[in-house]
């Protein structure tokens, strides 16, 4: 590896505006390093202060050598299963593996999604890939799915019913006695004993 020195400020403007799939062009007064494409393997960014980056890995590559690279994916068009059939688009993939010569690398590959139903996918091997760029992943790994809304119901609360021989006294006028208190029939039964009591002292 070659340590090289770039200025952040420059380099952000264009980090903004790059897809992950964008080459640079070094410029340096190192003949070596003058001119050679290279792609981003990895930024390392200072999340404690301003998620400025304060470290960038370049890969250089040959311009006659294909190689292997995530594109992103542009979807274009309203699928039919969601205008008309009222399901939802889930997508699986947002990126592509291609391999093509450094020139042919495209920005973003586009997916038609207009033509999906209900229930339909598209996959790897549905997409309509540039010239000189050819599929480095499964064909038949699913980008896009139009799925049906699921709408899930709670199912509803059911009150225990009191255990054998636990049941609620109820009072005359339907209301239920506050914990402590005694119940009607055992405050009468009280009351009873109590005149009792006083009838046998007389």
């Amino acid at each position: 590896s070659t340590p090289v020195c770039v200025n952040k400020n420059e380099f952000i403007k264009l980090a903004q505006k790059a897809t992950s799939s964008q080459l640079f062009t070094l410029k340096s007064e190192n003949k070596n390093l003058d001119g050679r494409i290279t792609l981003i393997k990895g930024i390392q960014k200072d999340y404690i202060k301003n998620s400025d980056p304060i470290h960038v890995d370049f890969m250089a590559i040959r311009e006659d050598q294909e190689l292997e690279i995530e594109v992103p994916l542009k979807f274009v068009g309203e699928p039919v299963g969601v205008k008309i059939g009222g399901g939802v688009l889930s997508v699986a993939m947002h990126e592509i593996l291609v391999s093509c010569l450094p020139k042919n690398i495209p920005d973003r590959i586009s997916l038609d999604v207009s033509g999906v139903e209900l229930d339909q996918s598209l996959h790897a091997s549905d997409i309509i890939l540039p010239e000189g760029v050819t599929l480095a992943m499964e064909p038949d790994e699913t980008i896009v799915s139009v799925v049906e809304i699921r709408v899930v119901e709670e199912a509803p609360v059911v009150e225990a019913a009191p255990a054998e021989g636990e049941a609620a006294a109820v009072a005359a006028d339907g209301t239920t006695p506050a914990a402590g208190d005694a119940p009607a029939a055992d405050a009468g039964k009280a009351g009873a004993a109590k005149a009792g009591g006083k009838e046998k002292e007389k």
